[in-house]
């Protein structure tokens, strides 16, 4: 009898997760400094610097000389725990997963005492499969001081090939600015500074889901949308998916009927008399509630919205005997940029997104210098969803560098795929939103080499090296 009950709830807690649930694991962490054995609370998301600060071990950087007595922390390992118990569903899931949304940076992860990966990249999401699950959990993520790994890679450059970088910062994925700025000061955070939590599901798993349209202009009377989905689901199972644009008033649909188990389903949905979106300063940042239903026999099991804007940007390049133009040109109009260069909030990404009115400010500010772009700078981040969402709504272009900056940035093929990853992460994550008008590929990195004398000193051997790097 004990042992029907209990496949009974491992039935009914499979059933209560067909699509993916969440368990998050943010929250009272404990973190220790270096070898010190007392662990010290600590509330993640955070770093390093404003655990230590909570405890009273460390004033802010921000007043006065305090900023003196926080280098020492960037020589120092530092490792976090957490124990939790997880629920009944996420533990009988047979799809389960553990999420970092952002580690800072090099570090070790390790689950019940078993290393699931390493983590080398700050801009970076890790998603793993979580196996050797109990009721009763452990997590413990070791970090690796930032400083010393650069150090030791600019000696072993110097070793093997005879060189030396601009800057050591460029052996780490991680935002530069931390490294010391001519407006900021040198801060090199450590921490788990965005969500971390379980991903579970049994049967119903939206991989990604993403939507654009066609070429449109003020004169369009349609826009068509292409929305893709990608979907994990239980094989033979017939599903109708639906999707719809609501403009506040009126809905347009359109639907189609998928099967699993691996599907990637793109439909395409015209949007009668669109309203566009525009810059603050031409017209209203119209933006589209776009939603998604997956339903099998009446019941919804799955419902998820985001919000999309309808236009099309253009860089426009053109030459004629006198040079060439930069122009950029939305929905037909050619636009006269204002703006200027957006830098991260904070030096604790943790701590700003904890205080939306820093993100609210800044853009407040952009719109009453009567702004219509923003440049993301190379040296910074790829800023929390906040920051592009208030540009969606404000009617803000972005001009978004890549995170590279004043710097030559090494290159291998661990190197390469590292970053290529970290494109993906970010690009899936940020693709909808309208207020991206273009990607960079960096900042004074190329013009650098040419005109910095970053070629001093170097044979032509070691030139065509770091070139190579590039090409």
């Amino acid at each position: 009898m004990a042992s029907a009950m209990r496949g009974i709830a491992v039935l009914l807690a499979l059933l209560a997760v067909a699509a993916a649930q969440r368990f998050s694991l943010n929250g009272q962490w404990t973190f220790r400094v270096g070898d010190n054995t007392s662990f010290l609370p600590a509330q993640v998301p955070s770093t390093v610097h404003t655990d230590l600060m909570k405890n009273g071990l460390l004033e802010d950087p921000y007043f006065g000389a305090n900023l003196l007595d926080a280098y020492w922390i960037e020589t120092k390992d530092i490792t976090y725990n957490y124990s939790f118990i997880l629920p009944d569903d996420a533990l009988y899931s047979p799809n389960i997963f553990l999420v970092f949304e952002g580690l800072d940076t090099h570090c070790d992860v390790y689950y019940n005492n078993v290393k699931l990966f390493h983590a080398n990249n700050m801009f970076r999401r890790w998603r793993v499969p979580a196996k050797s699950l109990s009721k009763n959990n452990t997590l413990e993520v070791r970090f690796l001081s930032s400083a010393n790994y650069d150090v030791a890679q600019a000696q072993n450059l110097r070793l093997n090939q005879g060189f030396d970088l601009p800057a050591n910062y460029s052996f780490t994925r991680k935002a530069a600015y931390q490294y010391g700025w001519d407006w900021g000061p040198r801060l090199l955070t450590v921490g788990i500074w965005k969500e971390v939590y379980l991903e579970y599901y049994s049967t119903i798993f939206l991989e990604s889901f993403s939507v654009r349209n066609d070429e449109v202009t003020k004169q369009s009377a349609t826009a068509k949308l292409n929305v893709t989905t990608d979907w994990r689901l239980s094989a033979n199972y017939n599903y109708l998916l639906v999707v719809e644009a609501f403009d506040g008033n009126s809905t347009f649909s359109t639907n189609k009927s998928i099967i699993g188990p691996r599907v990637i389903q793109s439909l395409e949905l015209v949007v009668a008399n669109p309203r566009l979106w525009w810059t603050r300063d031409v017209g209203q940042p119209f933006m589209y509630n776009i939603t998604i239903k997956l339903i099998r026999n009446s019941a919804i099991l799955l419902n998820r919205t985001l919000s999309y804007g309808i236009r099309t940007v253009k860089v426009l390049q053109n030459t004629d005997k006198t040079g060439a133009e930069f122009t950029i040109e939305l929905n037909g109009q050619r636009l006269f940029m204002r703006g200027g260069n957006y830098i991260p909030p904070d030096m604790f990404m943790s701590r700003a997104l904890d205080n939306p009115k820093v993100y609210e400010d800044t853009i407040s500010a952009a719109v009453f210098a009567n702004f219509n772009m923003l440049r993301v700078w190379g040296g910074g981040q790829f800023d929390h969803d906040i920051f592009y969402d208030l540009c969606d709504r404000n009617g803000l272009l972005i001009w978004h560098d890549l995170m590279f900056a004043c710097a030559m940035y090494p290159g291998s093929q661990d190197i390469y795929d590292n970053i290529r990853q970290e494109m993906i992460d970010n690009l899936l994550r940020l693709r909808h939103h309208p207020s991206i008008a273009l990607w960079n590929g960096n900042n004074e990195v190329w013009i650098g080499w040419q005109e910095w004398g970053w070629k001093n000193n170097k044979t032509e051997a070691q030139k065509t090296l770091i070139e190579q790097w590039y090409h």
